[in-house]
């Protein structure tokens, strides 16, 4: 896995102002030194989380969810660690010149297996199309003007005869692995491949992975699918891949907006036009984690599927969808009731980018189409109309944006503001109120253990008495949390909390949320104090010595020498106890 050099993370963490991150993705507001916001982890009403310009750190005081940065961007576009540095780092204009499609998350070793199975698929597919001498497929290929730049560049294939199956049987996969990931089918006659006979092309997941295919039929047949796409499997969940996403990121990224189509051939239209930015979610409705990843792409999303009744409908949904993750979204409404694909090939490439010019805001969008669906000369339908539209309402979060939208709706049904809101549900949330943060139940031990993390976190000098006179902490977590903090400073003169915060989701992740408690809790010790700092010292080797003196009187001995050298032991440490309590 990638790994990237502390000195490289703290010099994007330096010059990233955490409020200014934030603000990319979700409004905040001043308040004092800091900044506050509704905190996109929990169903807030109230902005519950703040963020310190000061600190670089932000944290939610409801829901728990804090860091730096770099776990801002992880946790709110659901991405690597490594994924969020060079997000932060391509924000402010540092090149970090690492490929995250080649930052992959963990994965089996059985997973390891699926992928080599199905990039083998890919190739061997691959070849069996860019060498046919099949004189109806090359018609095909011809007819839907995909040359070899078009399958080349997105890996397209052909299977013919179940000729897959055998070549992977003879690789020496097992066939049960190749069922696992919907290649073949296990059927009366043997095993069956699933795109038999099909223009092949591969899905591929962000980290560049093949997860699974979409195959195309060559002739339409009404006993036939036009389009066969692999089930959900051990590597494939539907819902949390988009087509051509690892194409489209850096293209997205240098553009600032992403095209989102519905299938593979729109966006392969997309790509012969020379725009290079689209993803699809191959027909399905789009999910809350692709939506997610729509975000990772540009700050605004341009919804381009079919001009048909069931495309609108798909847009009004993801439209609903998307506005939870603070984009910008626009709607193209140009192609003339035509897919991507069908309007290139009849008006050219010249007219499809200039179509690409002409948008709708979603606000417009959805006004245009519920007028459609509703009778406005009606009383009782202009009221449903109002109703549908008004619902949208909670998802703006700009008050600005808000009013645009009511006095829209206000303007096309001759309602005032004020009865507009009347038809508004109100949303009590009864259900999804958010539960205080749970704190750790602390013993006297880890109360102590808490207050000498606190205060190594005042300096170096406070750090290195610690280590030179406790030497470890008792709880595992807490060693650890110890023991990184000692490293730290072997490189440091001085501590940033934020960049701590960046070596702890490096090294040890588990640690981040023991970090953030102590750092944030008021009954913490943060100061440098020789007395104290004994005195806690002294707290946590009492408990040392009574779970040592709990442990000997644990072991049972007959031997008589072995019990006389026991209680010694145990007069010992208990003699060491009370010195130690007198102090």
């Amino acid at each position: 896995m990638a790994r990237l050099q502390n000195e490289d993370i703290n010099r994007v963490r330096q010059s990233a102002d955490i409020s200014e991150v934030i603000s990319q993705y979700i409004p905040i507001e001043k308040k004092g030194r800091n900044f506050v916001a509704i905190c996109p982890f929990h169903d807030d009403n109230n902005p519950s989380l703040t963020i310190s310009p000061d600190k670089q750190i932000y944290k939610c005081f409801v829901c728990g969810a804090g860091g730096n940065v770099f776990t801002f961007v992880q946790n709110y576009n659901k991405v690597s660690f490594i994924e969020a540095v060079d997000t932060v780092a391509k924000s402010v204009n540092i090149d970090l010149n690492i490929n995250t499609t080649q930052v992959n998350y963990n994965i089996s070793d059985s997973q390891k297996e699926y992928f080599k199975i199905t990039e083998d698929a890919t190739n061997f597919l691959n070849f069996q199309l860019t060498n046919t001498s099949n004189q109806v497929l090359i018609d095909y290929l011809d007819k839907r003007k995909l040359t070899a730049k078009e399958i080349d560049y997105f890996n397209v294939g052909y299977e013919e005869d179940h000729s897959l199956v055998n070549f992977l049987k003879r690789k020496g996969y097992k066939d049960s692995d190749l069922v696992d990931i919907n290649l073949v089918h296990d059927t009366d006659y043997g095993f069956r491949s699933v795109f038999n006979n099909r223009l092949v092309f591969p899905i591929h997941d962000r980290y560049q992975n093949v997860v699974g295919y979409s195959g195309r039929i060559l002739f339409d047949d009404k006993d036939s699918a036009k389009y066969v796409n692999s089930n959900e499997n051990v590597i494939y969940t539907k819902g949390d891949v988009l087509y051509n996403f690892h194409r489209a990121k850096d293209d997205a990224k240098r553009e600032g907006e992403s095209f989102l189509v519905e299938g593979v051939m729109d966006c392969i239209a997309f790509y012969q036009a020379d725009v290079y930015n689209s993803v699809a979610t191959l027909g399905t409705a789009l999910t809350v984690n692709q939506a997610s990843q729509i975000r990772t792409l540009a700050p605004k999303v341009v919804i381009a599927f079919d001009g048909d009744n069931a495309g609108k409908m798909a847009t009004v949904k993801a439209i609903d969808v998307l506005l939870d993750h603070n984009l910008k979204i626009e709607v193209l409404v140009s192609f003339k009731n035509l897919d991507p694909d069908d309007f290139l090939k009849k008006y050219g490439k010249e007219e499809f980018n200039n179509k690409l010019k002409i948008r709708l805001s979603w606000m417009d969008f959805l006004i245009q189409y519920f007028n459609e669906k509703y009778n406005l000369d009606n009383f009782e339908e202009r009221k449903e109309f109002t109703v549908t539209l008004a619902k949208f309402k909670s998802k703006i979060k700009d008050n600005f944006d808000q009013e645009y939208f009511l006095n829209k709706i206000a303007k096309i049904t001759n309602f005032t503001a004020s009865q507009i809101s009347q038809l508004i549900p109100e949303t009590k949330n009864i259900v999804s109120q958010p539960k205080l943060v749970k704190r750790r139940n602390r013993s006297l031990r880890n109360r102590v253990e808490y207050n000498i993390i606190g205060q190594m976190l005042t300096g170096k000098e406070a750090a290195f008495y610690i280590r030179d006179n406790l030497g470890y902490l008792t709880e595992d977590s807490l060693n650890r949390l110890y023991s990184l903090l000692i490293d730290y400073y072997f490189h440091n003169d001085e501590i940033v909390i934020a960049d701590v915060i960046s070596k702890i989701n490096q090294e040890d992740e588990e640690l981040s949320p023991l970090f953030l408690e102590i750092i944030n809790s008021d009954n913490v010790i943060k100061e440098y104090d020789k007395e104290i700092i004994d005195e806690n010292i002294g707290l946590i080797e009492v408990k040392l010595i009574e779970r040592n003196i709990k442990d000997l009187r644990s072991k049972n001995t007959i031997d008589d020498s072995e019990k006389a050298l026991q209680a010694k032991k145990i007069a010992e440490l208990n003699l060491r106890k009370s010195e130690i309590l007198e102090k």
